[in-house]
């Protein structure tokens, strides 16, 4: 006789111990969660700084406006495009926001944070705190 495979996989995930888990886990705080993320987003770390990547196709350097604050950074850009020729005139406008999260007490805010935008890619590099770096020990042969 086979079992269906629904009632186990309910049983297991409605099972009194491991359903608050399975909550925990979910709603665990995180670097990128769901209140943070957004299309075109990243945010990692390396070693000595936290990156953040947006997706900005087409607009230009100057165009975009970062600002840092201690909760967290925004980024903003419009982009305004006109065509013009004997019959027609053509005008378009683009705009975006993003504001994402840093966390809390990580970033080393006396530092200022690097920002390069190429190829439709804006990468900003937040330098961590003293306190959120690791800390390299060398080991001595005895």
């Amino acid at each position: 006789m086979k079992r269906a495979l629904i009632p186990t996989v309910f049983n297991t995930i409605l099972d009194e111990e491991a359903f608050p888990n399975l909550l925990a886990k979910f709603f665990e705080p995180s670097i990128c969660n769901r209140e943070t993320c957004c299309s075109g987003v990243n945010l990692y770390e390396d070693e000595e700084s936290f990156i953040l990547e947006a997706d900005v196709p087409g607009i230009k350097p100057d165009d975009i406006k970062i600002f840092f604050d201690k909760g967290g950074v925004s980024i903003e850009a419009k982009k305004t495009e006109e065509k013009k020729d004997v019959k027609h005139h053509l005008k378009s406008s683009s705009s975006f926001c993003y504001w994402v999260p840093l966390p809390a007490g990580r970033i080393d805010e006396s530092a200022t944070p690097e920002a390069v935008c190429k190829e439709g890619i804006l990468k900003v590099a937040f330098p961590k705190s003293r306190a959120s770096r690791p800390l390299k020990i060398a080991v001595k042969g005895a």
